[in-house]
């Protein structure tokens, strides 16, 4: 086991791509010495277990994990992770557009001393201009929010088997793997490909919303700048209506200036408004660190496997 190469494939109805690239993998694979292939079924409502089963029939290194329901793309990588044995484990898309020409390079990043080596997608002319730009202002957003310079990648990637363990000793009750990956440090390297065109199943399945989603669980779960930012958008508003209302106090009682009640009440409601808003966001410093700790909810939960058989 200790020479061992793990890849981990989450699925989602890919009975079509499964059933040819299962076979370009292992061909790939059986050129870097002793391997297991672990596909996840992240509830599959077509031949998605019963295509891996047949190729597990014929070849033992290739596994099936099959999710009780689809609990999401990155619930079926920690599912992956905790069950793989290799000394590194590669992760990619079952749909073909992480090409597998790009394992040996990572595989010797990781020869070389590297515990963590993502794929950056360096071109990928059938995408949208819209898809494009939003995924790189998603990336940007996402580095400074959790205060870091580099690339957090693709779920493209290879660790080591001492970065997976230590992901294993993470809990994440709205998982996002690039996230956790970025956080764990250790001696990261990207490798650039170009990514290739979703041949079978028609168009991605990461939606808008999906993607939506996604950044919100990465924004939640990996910062405390959005509570910082109301918590500072308060004291501005407290201090902005306390300089107003003395203001216009000033001009009702000095002055004798045409100031209606109406414009004293508006000040006053701002007041109370910021006092609101700096009171929530001290209150959400406690309750974002107090949810991550005591939500403990199982991220996937599995019906059946290969692995046990072993």
């Amino acid at each position: 086991m200790d020479s061992m190469i793990s890849v981990i494939i989450p699925a989602y109805n890919e009975q079509e791509s499964l059933s040819v690239f299962i076979p370009q993998l292992v061909a790939q694979l059986q050129s870097e010495g002793k391997y297991e292939i672990i596909v996840i079924n992240d509830g599959s409502s077509d031949r998605t277990a019963e295509v891996v089963m047949e190729f597990h029939d014929k070849n033992p290194s290739i596994h099936l994990i099959s999710l009780s329901r689809n609990f999401g793309a990155q619930a079926a990588l920690y599912a992956g992770y905790e069950k793989a044995r290799g000394a590194c484990v590669i992760s990619l898309d079952a749909d073909m557009q992480h090409p597998i020409s790009v394992i040996p390079k990572m595989l010797a990043k990781w020869h070389q001393g590297y515990d963590i080596v993502y794929a950056i997608r360096q071109k990928s002319i059938h995408l949208g201009f819209f898809k494009r730009l939003s995924s790189y202002l998603f990336h940007c957003f996402f580095k400074w929010l959790i205060g870091t310079k580099s690339d957090m990648g693709t779920d493209f990637r290879l660790m080591s088997r001492k970065a997976v363990d230590a992901l294993n000793q993470s809990f994440e009750a709205s998982p996002f793997l690039r996230g956790a990956v970025s956080y764990l440090g250790f001696r990261q390297c990207p490798v650039y490909y170009d990514e290739q065109k979703r041949q079978y199943g028609g168009a991605s399945r990461y939606t808008l919303k999906k993607m939506l989603i996604l950044a919100v669980t990465a924004m939640i779960c990996f910062s405390l700048k959005p509570l910082h930012f109301i918590t500072f958008l308060g004291i501005l508003m407290i201090v902005g209506a306390g300089i107003a209302l003395l203001t216009i106090l000033g001009l009702y009682f000095g002055d004798n200036a045409n100031i209606s009640g109406t414009d004293i009440m508006l000040s006053i409601l701002m007041l109370f408004s910021g006092i609101q808003m700096l009171s929530l966001g001290i209150l959400g410093e406690y309750i974002g660190n107090i949810s991550v700790t005591v939500r403990k909810r199982p991220l996937y939960l599995i019906s059946e496997s290969t692995l046990e058989e072993d």
